[in-house]
C-alpha cells in the first residue's frame, strides 16, 4: 500500500478531527507533491466535519476564511492549514464559482468535484493513500487527466484550463488526449476569468520545463490570452539566421532561458512586433526597430493584464535592449569595454546580466549561424563583471562631482543636468578620469560651448 509521511502539524489536526468522530484526510496538491518527493508549501485537509464544528474543535486557533464554502483556516505550529468540509459543487454560475455548495458525508463526493486525478489523491492519518480515480497511476506515468468528463470540469471552472497548462509545464507531465482536446475546445471560456487570475497562472506556467512544447501545441490558447500573438503564428522569418516562425522562435527562446521570471516574461513578449516591423530586401526579411516597438506593445499588454508597474518597467527595458549583436576582439579592447559600459549604464546592474541571459536564450532559438554570438555574450558578461567589481562609474550617482559643484560654473538650472550627462559620457568613454578637478575643468569647457549656442540654457 502506498504511503507518505504526514507532517507533524497536519497530523495533529487530523487526530483532533478523528477524535471528535469525523473523517479527515490530507488532500490535493500537498499529497501529490509528497508522493513526488517534494515538501509541500501549502497543506489542505478535507473532512466530514461541518465548518461550524471545526471552529468549535480548534477554538481560538480557527478562523472562518470561507464558511460559505466550508473552509476554516487553523493555525497549527506556526502554519496556516485550510480545513474544508466534504462538499459537492452544483451549477457553476460564471464558469468559476458554484451557485450552490452542498456539504457531504463522503470523501468520494469531494473527490469527484476536483480538477485533475493527480490533484485528487487523499492521505489518512497513517499516510495511507486513498485513490478513488486513478491518480496514482497517472502520477506514476506522468500524465494529467481530468477527474470525470474534461469538458465538464472546464465548464465548471475555466481557470482550470490555465492550471492544467501550468501543471504540465511545472511538473513536466503530458496531458491526456481527451483532456487536451477539451483544452482547445473550451478555451473561449477563459474570457469569463479575471485578468489577474490568468496572469498569475501564466507567470507560473512560464517558469516550467515544458513551456516551449506547450506554447507551441496550445498556440490558440495563448493567442486568445494575448491576441497580439496571432500575426506571429506561422510568420516565416525568411532569414538564414532563423529556422523557426516568429511564434515558434518566441516559444523556444522562453524555454531556453533560466527560470528567472523577468527574463522569461521579457522573452514571452520580445518579438511580438516583428510582423509589423517586417521589411523584405536583399532576398530576406528584416525587422528593423522591432525591439522598441515590441517594448511599447508589451507595456500596453502588461498593463492590460495587470502586471505590477515594476515588472512592466524592467521587462520592457529588457525587450527594448535585446537586439544585441556583440562581436568582441580577443582580448577585448577599450572600445569593447566602452560599448558594454554604456549598455550597463542604460539598464543598470540588476538588468545587465539578465539581458545577457535573455540574449543567449534568444540566439539559441535561432539557426546555427547565431551560435558564434554565444561566445561573444560570455565575453560581454565578463566585461560587465569587471565593470561591477572595479566599481566603474556608470551613473550620475557615481560621478565625483554633483550638481552643487557646478553652481559656480553654470549658475544652476536645466543646463546642470546636461553638463552632468556630458561628464558621465566622458568618464564612461575614458576621456577623463572620474576625479573632481578634471571633471570641473571639462564642465567649464562644456558650459563655454553651450554659451556659444543660441539654445536657452534654462
Amino acid at each position: 500500500m502506498m504511503r507518505i509521511e504526514i507532517p507533524q502539524d497536519a497530523g495533529e489536526i487530523l487526530r483532533a478531527l478523528e477524535a471528535d468522530g469525523h473523517e479527515a484526510y490530507l488532500i490535493g496538491g500537498c499529497v501529490r507533491d509528497m508522493l513526488l518527493g517534494k515538501y509541500p508549501h501549502d497543506i489542505d485537509i478535507t473532512t466530514s466535519a461541518r465548518p461550524e464544528r471545526v471552529m468549535e474543535i480548534f477554538g481560538e486557533r480557527a478562523f472562518p476564511t470561507g464558511l460559505k464554502h466550508g473552509t476554516v483556516t487553523v493555525k497549527q505550529g506556526g502554519k496556516n492549514i485550510e480545513v474544508t468540509t466534504y462538499r459537492s459543487d452544483l451549477d457553476y454560475e460564471d464558469h468559476r464559482h458554484p451557485k450552490k455548495v452542498t456539504f457531504s458525508d463522503t470523501l468520494a463526493d469531494d473527490i469527484s468535484r476536483r480538477d485533475l486525478t493527480v490533484n485528487a489523491l487523499a492521505a489518512d492519518i497513517n499516510g495511507e493513500i486513498k485513490d478513488l480515480c486513478g491518480g496514482l497511476s497517472d502520477l506514476e506515468n506522468k500524465v494529467l487527466r481530468c477527474v470525470g468528463e474534461p469538458s465538464c470540469r472546464f465548464e465548471e471552472d475555466a481557470l482550470r484550463i490555465m492550471r492544467t497548462l501550468r501543471f504540465s509545464s511545472v511538473l513536466g507531465f503530458d496531458i491526456e488526449k481527451a483532456t487536451a482536446k477539451a483544452l482547445h475546445d473550451r478555451k473561449a471560456l477563459l474570457h469569463e476569468i479575471s485578468t489577474e487570475r490568468i496572469t498569475e497562472e501564466l507567470g507560473k506556467f512560464l517558469l516550467g520545463s515544458r513551456v516551449t512544447e506547450l506554447m507551441t501545441e496550445y498556440s490558440d490558447i495563448f493567442a486568445l490570452i494575448v491576441p497580439e500573438f496571432a500575426p506571429c503564428i506561422g510568420f516565416d522569418q525568411m532569414s538564414e539566421y532563423h529556422m523557426y516562425t516568429v511564434y515558434e522562435h518566441i516559444a523556444h527562446a522562453v524555454g531556453n532561458a533560466p527560470a528567472d521570471p523577468l527574463v522569461r516574461t521579457a522573452l514571452f513578449f520580445h518579438d511580438i512586433e516583428k510582423p509589423s516591423c517586417c521589411l523584405f530586401y536583399g532576398g530576406r526579411r528584416h525587422f528593423t526597430g522591432h525591439e522598441r516597438a515590441g517594448a511599447i506593445t508589451a507595456q500596453r499588454i502588461m498593463k492590460r493584464m495587470r502586471f505590477d508597474n515594476d515588472t512592466i518597467a524592467k521587462t520592457c527595458t529588457l525587450i527594448a535592449e535585446h537586439g544585441l549583436k556583440p562581436k568582441f576582439s580577443d582580448p577585448y579592447t577599450v572600445e569593447d569595454r566602452i560599448w558594454v559600459r554604456h549598455i550597463y549604464s542604460r539598464v543598470g546592474e540588476e538588468l545587465f546580466f539578465r539581458l545577457v541571459s535573455l540574449s543567449e536564450a534568444d540566439n539559441r532559438a535561432k539557426s546555427p549561424l547565431a551560435d558564434e554570438r554565444i561566445g561573444f555574450l560570455r565575453v560581454m558578461e565578463q566585461i560587465g563583471a569587471d565593470i561591477r567589481d572595479r566599481g566603474d562609474c556608470v551613473s550620475l550617482k557615481g560621478l565625483a562631482v554633483k550638481g552643487g559643484d557646478l553652481k559656480d560654473i553654470c549658475g544652476g538650472g536645466k543646463v546642470t543636468g546636461l553638463i552632468l550627462s556630458g561628464l558621465l559620457d566622458a568618464v564612461m568613454d575614458e576621456r577623463v578620469p572620474n576625479e573632481k578637478e578634471p571633471l570641473l575643468g571639462l564642465a567649464r569647457e562644456i558650459f563655454d560651448g553651450y554659451k556659444k549656442q543660441d539654445t536657452p540654457l534654462s
